[in-house]
């Protein structure tokens, strides 16, 4: 699927929208597993960001994308729930 100019538009209007809206220190979102089992830990708000997370990254340009967390850049990814 080719977006228009319109609809990339519209998108990051959403995405602007809900960055904004968002707050870090609401977010709880963390990625965790053992042995092959692969799962997410997360509050709704959490989810919420990963989801304009990838939208943002769809509309960008770049080939690879790190949205472990790892790295300060992603701090928005917390490795423990506030109490």
């Amino acid at each position: 699927m080719q977006l228009t100019e319109e609809q990339r538009k519209e998108l990051q209007d959403f995405v602007d929208k809900w960055n904004h809206e968002i707050q870090n220190e609401d977010i709880y979102f963390s990625f965790n597993g053992h042995g092959h089992l692969r799962y997410i830990n997360a509050n709704d708000e959490g989810l919420i960001k990963f989801g304009v997370k990838s939208i943002e990254v769809a509309l960008s340009n770049k080939i690879y994308t790190d949205i472990a967390g790892e790295t300060l850049r992603e701090d928005w990814i917390k490795k423990k729930m506030k109490n």
